[in-house]
């Protein structure tokens, strides 16, 4: 029994979790179906184009493939293209895959390739969030049955990296039910294929003609929302596999002869300044004050159990462009007082952060911990909690009010450090943070065609950015996971989890 917990209160997370699957799914749990708890099903049902974020990715790994991929250590693999090379200035050629079919017996070729880039570059695809990802697709030709061309409006060195966020489905089946249809009736070449659906449950059976054949017999995502009950569930024996644990877990799940998994995401959680209006943060004294009064070790001791580091940059260094010769900045608040009183603050002023919280690890009392320390060298920090839909909304089309907000500078899918700067520039609208020098080099860096000056040009702009401060670098953001004891193969490279190699006990 978890620690903790009396029978009563165990029995009434049972109940909570035995209402949260609801009436029997179609697929026999057994010892052949993997049980996995997620706080979330995808939003837009099984659309493969809408979001490659979790917790969406945890369902869509497993039904879709790319044309490339990242192993654990961020090197590129070939995935449904064996090999590509480039094919003039705006343009790569990617050899495909043979003797691959989708789980409707659909072959996958060249025409779904074809496929899912006209889509991806049609008015229709430019809503869905991986467009956002290669908005510089000009078109797609096949030049074999197995082979096409894939064309750039800009030079693009590194097209290779980002074909491993762009998902192909079926294409008859896409032409034949809208992107609305097939959200319902999904179809990759992936190691599973959906077979029923409800509310708040997705049961998924073994492709067995996948060209990575899975070693369970099928897939049961539930949702769980309280992140207790899926540790619970998880130790009972209702799941497998529970996603978006938080820290105070893992002691518990190791201690219970379950396992614990810590993995630390291509993305640094911060605190970005909105420099777009006039604040006391447009000076970078102040800035740089506001990093070295946050005790972002301490932060990382006692609220995340000591899983992850403090950056030194807006990337993690399994990301290309991540620049080892960099330096936190120091916990110093006696430095970060005389700045605030060089930069005319000696005694300090108010200011007020958007954010929402509970979508994070302990982000609460993270950001309660933040405004402790902020405001021990005179900044007092309102914390302004917002719904989490309307806080992105807000974020993402630049209508926040406050001086500041909580951001992630993420580098997947593409492990690209400039993935993650670029959305914090001048390149980006709305602007919230602009320094018009740093954006030449940026431009440089994504058309840079001798791969040792491109990462040169990533390790300057990273440079750049830690001396410039435009948010406080808090840590590369930990995911836990846990696992029932006997469970094998769990792996997860780059948000992807691969399912297709985990066995059951």
């Amino acid at each position: 029994m978890a620690k903790g917990w009396d029978g009563a209160g165990l029995l009434k997370v049972m109940l909570v979790i035995a209402a949260c699957l609801g009436p029997a799914p179609v697929m026999a749990q057994g010892s052949g179906t993997l049980r996995i708890a997620t706080p979330a099903l995808p939003q837009s049902l099984v659309n493969p184009y809408r979001t490659i974020a979790p917790p969406s990715i945890y369902v869509t790994a497993a039904i879709f493939d790319t044309l490339t991929r990242f192993d654990h250590e961020g090197a590129l693999q070939p995935w449904l293209a064996t090999d590509w090379r480039r094919d003039g200035a705006n343009a790569w050629v990617f050899n495909l895959r043979k003797n691959v079919k989708f789980s409707n017996g659909e072959p996958f070729d060249a025409a779904a390739v074809v496929a899912a880039v006209s889509f991806v570059t049609s008015p229709e695809g430019r809503v869905e969030g991986v467009y956002r990802e290669m908005p510089f697709l000009g078109g797609v030709e096949a030049i074999s049955e197995h082979s096409v061309r894939v064309s750039t409006t800009t030079p693009v060195p590194l097209l290779p990296r980002v074909m491993a966020a762009l998902p192909i489905p079926a294409p008859q089946q896409w032409k034949r039910l809208g992107v609305a249809g097939f959200a319902r009736e999904p179809v990759g070449t992936g190691p599973f294929k959906v077979i029923a659906r409800r509310a708040n449950a997705l049961s998924l059976a073994a492709y067995e003609g996948s060209w990575r054949k899975p070693k369970v017999a099928g897939l049961e995502f539930t949702v769980v929302p309280v992140p207790n009950s899926r540790v619970t569930g998880l130790m009972s024996g209702v799941f497998d596999i529970a996603y978006d644990l938080g820290p105070d877990d893992l002691k518990t799940l190791n201690d219970s002869g379950n396992v614990a998994v810590v993995t630390i995401t291509n993305s640094v959680t911060g605190i970005s300044f909105f420099l777009k209006n006039p604040s006391p943060f447009s000076d970078v004294r102040v800035r740089q004050a506001a990093n070295m009064a946050v005790n972002r070790q301490a932060i990382i001791d006692g609220l995340l159990a000591g899983t992850t580091k403090v950056p030194s940059q807006p990337a993690t260094p399994t990301t290309l462009g991540y620049n080892p010769e960099l330096q936190p900045y120091p916990y110093d608040p006696a430095r970060a007082k005389a700045l605030l009183a060089e930069a005319g603050y000696a005694k300090g002023f108010t200011f007020s952060m958007e954010t929402s919280v509970g979508y994070a690890p302990n982000d609460s009392a993270i950001f309660q911990q933040i405004a402790q320390d902020l405001r021990a060298v005179g900044i007092r920090m309102e914390i302004v909690t917002l719904p989490v839909t309307e806080f992105l909304t807000r974020r993402g089309n630049g209508s926040l009010r406050a001086e500041a907000f909580a951001a992630e500078w993420p580098a997947w899918p593409t492990l690209d450090g400039l993935r993650a700067v670029r959305t914090h520039s001048c390149l980006r609208e709305p602007v919230w943070y602009c320094n018009p020098s740093v954006t030449p080099l940026i431009e440089a860096a994504l058309a840079e065609e001798n791969t040792e000056q491109a990462v040169a040009l990533r390790r300057q702009i990273m440079q750049r950015f830690r001396d410039d401060a435009p948010a406080i670098f808090l840590f590369g953001a930990p995911q836990f996971t846990g696992l029932r004891a006997g469970i094998t193969g769990y792996r997860e490279d780059a948000n992807l989890v691969s399912y297709h190699d985990i066995s059951l006990p």
